[in-house]
């Protein structure tokens, strides 16, 4: 019951500070990466124009999604078309409240019918909270099989308030993180299920799941090491497992089906626009192999996932938490993060433009909810109930500061990629920053410098 009560009081904080703060949606709602996550809705189901996209000219004038850049993230063809660099996934999810939002505008609420203005709004940003609250409800139910509900409660409670998924959900909605963090839960949920009931349907649930986290963000297909290694820390594990997948081609040939499937949502596109099955959007972009900013990516002041997240440090030692009652899991999840974390962090932009703190490690939140409630079991059993109450008052700290932040980025105060240590401590818990504080911050010389140089590697 607490854990439900925490997924709802989430829910009703959310759409609180939302509704508070709708002034300011013609700046944040469809906006740079979040207006080619939605551009796919109005092309198809408004203007009928998938392929040339000429309405955009419009929405650039209209609503100046990339503050005066037009055609952001869109790429001239030598056939005429123009292709959309980002993932399909983001707009395969918000349809039916596209379309709802659509059918009501038409027919009762008579606003412009252009797919971007203020009711189009209130569909993504519903269904932005939807999919996150679907993606809580599905956690709970997979840490309801391991664990007590007040464990549980605990767990979901960091989660949504102690993480960016509060901000990415309240402040900047409708980015593909949170979206992807329901494909996670999914995808661990499958999993978990598969292997200790072999209940079938889950081999094409987990193929959706991973389908859905392939036509969002393909690098993130890297969860597919913890169905893959789900269990498996002895030959004796490994033997039982081809054993099962075995006796079971016919339903894993079923579950690549519906992957398939799936993926033909964007690969399907691919080719009507542009003529190729696979497309790379992302031209002159890519990954700095040799040179990974991992510990910039987690420890530093920029965008560090440790410094913007703490209660990331208890996830990850949740790991070793994991030793006493699930051990066997424990060299999937070691592989899966230190894959994870080398693939983000090799990308040539590490610090993934305006974010609060590292969005693309959000999603794994997901995966690590078995290793942090493992770690918030151990407090709770604790006998020392000086303990339980130095935890419970950490706890409520560091949500409250991840709260406080949020709303420090969304009034510029945290920069949105220009923060340094000192800057950083000079505006700690402060409303507003000073013109003496903002010559902490870095410049546009060194942020140019930073991305010229990993560019070039990138080219090299």
């Amino acid at each position: 019951m607490k854990s439900r009560v925490v997924i709802l009081l989430f829910t009703i904080v959310s759409f609180f500070v939302i509704s508070n703060t709708a002034r300011n949606w013609n700046w944040w709602v469809f906006k740079w990466d979040k207006s080619g996550y939605h551009l796919y809705l109005p092309a198809l189901l408004v203007y009928n124009d998938i392929t040339k996209l000429e309405f955009y000219s419009y929405i650039d004038d209209a609503y100046k999604p990339s503050d005066g850049l037009r055609n952001y993230a869109l790429t001239e063809l030598e056939n005429g078309n123009r292709v959309n660099k980002y993932a399909i996934g983001v707009a395969v999810r918000e349809l039916p409240f596209f379309a709802a939002t659509h059918f009501l505008n038409l027919h009762f609420i008579h606003d412009l019918p252009d797919g971007y203005c203020r009711p189009y709004q209130w569909g993504a940003i519903i269904s932005n909270l939807f999919w996150t609250v679907m993606g809580l409800l599905i956690t709970r139910s997979f840490l309801r099989r391991h664990f007590s509900d007040t464990v549980t409660a605990v767990t979901l409670l960091a989660l949504s308030f102690g993480t960016n998924i509060y901000h990415y959900t309240v402040f900047s909605p409708c980015m593909a993180h949170n979206y992807l963090f329901f494909d996670f839960a999914l995808a661990i949920f499958c999993t978990d299920r598969l292997y200790s009931r072999g209940a079938k349907k889950d081999f094409y649930l987990l193929g959706l799941a991973l389908g859905f986290v392939g036509i969002t963000r393909v690098t993130d297909l890297v969860v597919v090491l913890i169905p893959l290694l789900w269990g498996l820390n002895s030959k004796a594990a490994l033997r039982q497992r081809l054993t099962f997948l075995k006796g079971n081609m016919l339903h894993l040939a079923g579950g690549a089906f519906v992957f398939f499937c799936v993926m033909m949502l964007q690969m399907g596109y691919w080719k009507y626009v542009t003529g190729l099955w696979i497309y790379n959007g992302y031209v002159d972009e890519g990954f700095v192999w040799s040179e990974p900013a991992i510990w910039e990516g987690l420890f530093g002041f920029r965008k560090g996932w440790f410094i913007y997240t703490p209660l990331a440090v208890f996830a990850v030692w949740g790991i070793y938490s994991m030793r006493k009652r699930f051990s066997q899991h424990i060299p999937a999840f070691i592989i899966f993060m230190v894959v994870n974390i080398y693939i983000i962090f090799s990308w040539w932009n590490w610090w993934y433009g305006g974010s609060f703190g590292s969005r693309p490690m959000l999603e794994s939140l997901a995966i690590l909810s078995l290793p942090f409630a493992t770690f918030v079991e151990g407090i709770v059993l604790q006998a020392r109930k000086s303990v339980q109450y130095s935890a419970g008052i950490l706890l409520v700290l560091l949500c409250a500061l991840n709260m406080f932040q949020s709303y420090q980025l969304s009034k510029n105060v945290i920069h949105w990629d220009a923060m340094t240590r000192k800057y950083y401590f000079r505006t700690f818990l402060k409303l507003k920053p000073t013109e003496d504080d903002m010559r902490y911050l870095l410049t546009d010389g060194e942020k140019f410098d930073e991305l010229k140089r990993r560019l070039d590697k990138v080219k090299k």
